[in-house]
């Protein structure tokens, strides 16, 4: 064989050689292609569902806070509505005039007086009204009740602005009208709350 067809034919072999190593690379690069398309897929696939799955968490804890929200405002105008209700009731309690202020006042006197010698200690804008006739009317029915029957009126004002103080010996007695709503509202918040919003409360 002569050298030209020698040399022609190691030429043919190796573009033969040259052309099979090209396609396995084609298909090597084709198949690599492949799974990394079929990873980012995979990815983006993934991606996607735990947005979706972000988002809807997102929405249950905005319509879970929006909820709470609600509760708690839906309760502080509850708690504004008590609020104003006794402070209304202390208000009509501290104008009371006349005959019920003083029917009021005996019967908390008459309750809170354990000896009938206590001093009463009441607000200087009620001062007046304690009268010399209206103080002697109290100690006859504390004396009535069994009780000493010796109340006057403490030099020093009361720091509220109704109802009184008794001033005792071993104990004192507050018979102010706020804390006399105070407890009322402590024993009976329930039942006003169920007056004022019906079957809304549990």
């Amino acid at each position: 064989m002569s050298a030209d067809r020698i040399l022609q034919k190691i030429k043919e072999d190796a573009q033969q050689e040259a052309d099979a190593i090209y396609r396995a690379a084609e298909e090597r690069a084709a198949s690599i292609g492949q799974a990394v398309l079929q990873g980012a897929e995979q990815k983006a696939a993934k991606i996607a569902a735990d947005v979706v799955t972000e988002s809807e968490e997102i929405d249950r804890r905005k319509l879970l806070i929006a909820g709470l929200e609600a509760r708690k405002n839906t309760l502080a105008a509850k708690r504004a509505v008590l609020d104003e209700a006794f402070r209304l009731a202390l208000e009509e309690l501290c104008s009371l005039q006349g005959q019920r202020w003083e029917k009021l006042i005996t019967r908390l006197v008459l309750e809170s007086s354990s000896t009938g010698e206590e001093k009463l200690r009441v607000p200087a804008a009620d001062r007046s009204r304690y009268s010399q006739e209206f103080l002697d009317s109290l100690n006859t029915q504390l004396k009535a009740a069994g009780k000493k029957g010796a109340l006057t009126l403490d030099d020093q004002p009361a720091s509220f602005s109704g109802g009184f103080q008794l001033i005792g010996k071993i104990s004192d007695v507050n018979a102010s009208f706020e804390a006399l709503v105070r407890a009322a509202r402590e024993d009976c918040e329930r039942e006003v709350s169920a007056l004022l919003f019906e079957a809304e409360v549990q």
